[in-house]
């Protein structure tokens, strides 16, 4: 009975340091598969994809206009909408400030704002100098065009215009 015993005692201490390192191995195991794992970064957009020419469905007279330098204008009678798209944005809703100018000089900071849902569809709305919009608007083309022809990145055409 006591070699039983002996015995015993032997496997049960055998035992323990034997669950205990399997415990860890397996702890490690975890640990190391979780530190593996590719880093879950949000989707990354660019202003590449919202460049291009934006309308409404509504037959408004001007369209949204967005220049590879991430410029974003909307002529409005004699008023200038403009913005800037930023070189990257992390998701969408995005949405950016506009301001407002005219021929006369007169500025002002918060016009309104663009919040872009997709690629192809925004929401603009502004209040200056009397005018008002609140309106979708979805991209037509991935070009700039004005005035029936493709305009220059350069905004020659629109000088004239306004």
């Amino acid at each position: 009975m006591l070699f039983n015993s002996i015995q015993f005692n032997s496997i049960q201490f055998n035992s323990i340091p034997k669950i205990v390192s399997l415990i860890i191995l397996l702890l490690f195991i975890l640990l190391f598969s979780i530190s593996c794992k590719s880093k879950q970064n949000p989707e990354e957009h660019s202003r590449a994809e919202l460049v291009g020419s934006w309308g409404t469905k509504d037959n408004y007279p001007s369209d949204v206009y967005i220049f590879g330098d991430g410029s974003l204008i909307l002529l409005n009678n004699w008023n200038a909408i403009v913005g800037k798209v930023a070189d990257t944005f992390d998701s969408y809703p995005y949405t950016i400030k506009l301001r407002g100018t005219n021929q006369s000089g007169v500025n002002k900071n918060d016009a309104g704002t663009v919040t872009f849902y997709s690629s192809t569809n925004l929401y603009f709305s502004f209040d200056f100098n009397g005018s008002k919009k609140e309106d979708n608007f979805y991209k037509y083309s991935d070009k700039l065009i004005a005035f029936d022809k493709e305009i220059d990145k350069n905004y020659s055409d629109f000088r004239w215009a306004w």
